[in-house]
């Protein structure tokens, strides 16, 4: 940010100008007319590509308390007070403009100087009946209260001792928002909160309020009634924020998710079915001793009715074979003549049938 600056004497209004990373500036006034945007030739060089080269036109006034801001067919368009402009308006303390990424406010001489001096104080001047609208708070505590907008300027906060409208909530600032009625319309203006403005749940610095609309100022919630309409609050409308209702359906909801997972472990990990115990290998030959299998082994029916039924079960084999990597060649016969041979190879501590014992024939 930059400015083309001439030395007059006195004292001048200042242009205070905040980017988007909350980086300020303050500019001096010391032109009758200026211009701002993103070309060096301008007055106020705003360097942002959403700024136009020539973006807006800035004229004092004779009051020299206030200037007429103009829109030059910029891109982005020039907004006062959240509300794009179509014809030059006029700009005064307290009002927010937005140049692309910018916003630009208005300083007095005597704040400038001095800052314990207090705020500039905003009009007073009351509203008739019939152009007077209202906040309703429709959630915390404060639902239902009712605070009237009957002036052309007030200041909404969280004391008494400079606000208009009180709103005693620890998560309001001091000076929250100030809200403006002007050309028939109201407009709230985020007065640098910590909590800030939003609208229908969109964050604004500045916005022109329409009927029905709810502004959160904090963790306050208040519905802009406009005049003339006759909204009455109803508990109905109070919106309804269930912390430990809501703790309590994700539980369930994870108890749920757990129990599903398992049912469907069980579904692919368990069995096909029950596995046979039946005796295997008991060897027949001998001292009638029982051997057991050794574990590369496989499981050798001593019985063809047995072999058959652990064959079916798991392998499909048509004449049965062993469950599970049993004897694929034999059949029941077959099952029954390994079964007894295993016995006797394993009392004489031969190898598996499988592995053939060094000088032994080949198996048939």
């Amino acid at each position: 940010m930059s400015t083309t600056e001439q030395t007059t004497g006195g004292q001048h209004l200042k242009l205070m100008i905040e980017d988007d990373e909350g980086i300020k500036a303050s500019y001096p006034i010391l032109h009758a007319e200026l211009t701002v945007g993103r070309g060096a030739e301008n007055h106020v060089c705003l360097q942002q590509r959403d700024v136009s080269r020539q973006h807006a036109h800035l004229r004092l006034q004779d009051d020299r308390a206030s200037l007429l801001v103009r829109d030059l067919d910029s891109f982005t368009g020039v907004r006062l007070n959240g509300k794009r402009i179509t014809d030059q308006c006029a700009f005064r303390v307290g009002d927010l403009i937005e140049i692309g990424s910018y916003v630009l406010s208005l300083q007095t001489p005597e704040v400038a100087e001095s800052k314990s001096a207090p705020p500039p104080q905003h009009k007073v001047e009351r509203l008739s009946p019939a152009e007077q609208a209202k906040l309703v708070a429709v959630s915390s505590n404060l639902a239902g209260r009712v605070f009237v907008l009957d002036k052309r300027e007030m200041i909404i906060g969280r004391e008494a001792e400079d606000n208009d409208i009180v709103v005693p909530h620890r998560s309001i600032s001091r000076n929250h928002a100030k809200v403006v009625w002007r050309d028939g319309e109201f407009t709230m203006i985020d007065q640098g909160s910590i909590n800030g403005l939003l609208v229908n749940g969109a964050a604004f610095r500045a916005a022109a309020l329409v009927n029905g609309d709810v502004v959160k100022l904090g963790h306050v919630k208040l519905r802009f009634v406009a005049p003339g309409d006759s909204y009455v609050f109803s508990p109905a409308d109070v919106e309804q924020v269930t912390v430990e209702q809501g703790g309590q359906g994700r539980m369930v909801a994870f108890i749920v998710a757990l129990a599903l997972l398992a049912w469907f472990a069980g579904q692919y990990m368990a069995p096909a079915g029950p596995q046979d115990a039946a005796p295997q290998g008991a060897g027949t030959q001998g001292a009638g001793s029982q051997g057991a299998l050794t574990p590369p082994s496989p499981p050798l029916g001593g019985e063809g009715d047995g072999a058959r039924e652990g064959g079916a079960r798991e392998g499909g084999a048509r004449e049965g074979g062993a469950r599970e990597g049993g004897a694929r060649e034999g059949g029941a016969e077959g099952g029954a003549e390994g079964g007894a041979e295993g016995g006797a190879r394993e009392e004489q501590g031969a190898p598996s049938p499988r592995a053939e014992a060094p000088g032994a024939p080949p198996a048939p």
